[in-house]
C-alpha cells in the first residue's frame, strides 16, 4: 500500500502517553506494516532497523512501542489489529474496483465491436455480375448518350459499379 488512512482522533486516544520519539517509532512501524502489507518481524534488531534506532534511548523507545502496539502473536510475528483491519479493507476495496474496471472494459470492448459491425457492415466483396457481363456500360457520357462499351460489370452488394473506362457511378 502506498498510502493509508489515519484517523487522527483514534490515533491520539491510543497514543496519548507516548513521547515525541515514541510517536516517531510508531509512525515508522506503521509505515513498514502498510508497505509490506503484513506483520512485522519479531526480533528487536529488525525493529531497531525499521525505527532507525541507534542510541540506547531510541532503542528503548522502539522496543516499548513495538511491544505495546505490535505484540508478538501466535504465529510468531508482530501484529497490529488496526493495521490488519485497514489492509483487509484495502484488499476488499481493491478487488471490488478491479471487478468493476474489468466489467466496464468488457462493456466498452463489446460496444466498440458492435459499433464496428454496424458502421463497417458485412465484409465487402467484389463480384462479377454474370447477367450483365456482356452488356453495355450504360454510363451517361455526353448529351444524354449512354456508353456502349462492352466490358465486365462489377458489382458491390448487387449494385452496378460502372465499367473500366468510366469507373464507378
Amino acid at each position: 500500500m502506498e498510502w493509508y488512512r489515519k484517523f487522527v482522533g483514534r490515533y491520539r486516544r491510543k497514543t496519548l502517553t507516548l513521547s515525541q520519539g515514541q510517536h516517531g517509532c510508531y509512525g515508522l512501524l506503521m509505515d513498514e506494516y502498510y508497505l509490506s502489507q503484513g506483520p512485522l518481524p519479531p526480533d528487536d534488531k529488525a525493529i531497531y532497523r525499521i525505527c532507525l534506532a541507534i542510541s540506547r534511548l531510541e532503542r528503548e523507545n522502539a522496543k516499548h512501542v513495538a511491544n505495546q502496539y505490535f505484540p508478538i502473536s501466535e504465529d510468531g510475528l508482530r501484529h497490529n489489529k488496526t493495521c490488519d483491519e485497514e489492509i483487509a479493507h484495502f484488499a476488499h476495496k481493491s478487488d471490488t474496483n478491479r471487478e468493476i474496471a474489468l466489467a466496464r472494459e468488457a462493456a466498452r470492448r463489446e460496444a466498440r465491436t458492435q459499433h464496428e459491425r454496424v458502421t463497417n457492415g458485412a465484409p465487402r466483396e467484389r463480384e462479377i455480375d454474370r447477367k450483365s457481363n456482356s452488356s453495355a456500360c450504360g454510363a451517361l457520357i455526353e448529351d444524354g448518350k449512354k456508353c456502349e462499351q462492352a466490358t465486365a460489370h462489377w458489382t458491390v452488394h448487387g449494385k452496378p459499379n460502372g465499367c473500366s473506362k468510366h469507373g464507378p457511378f
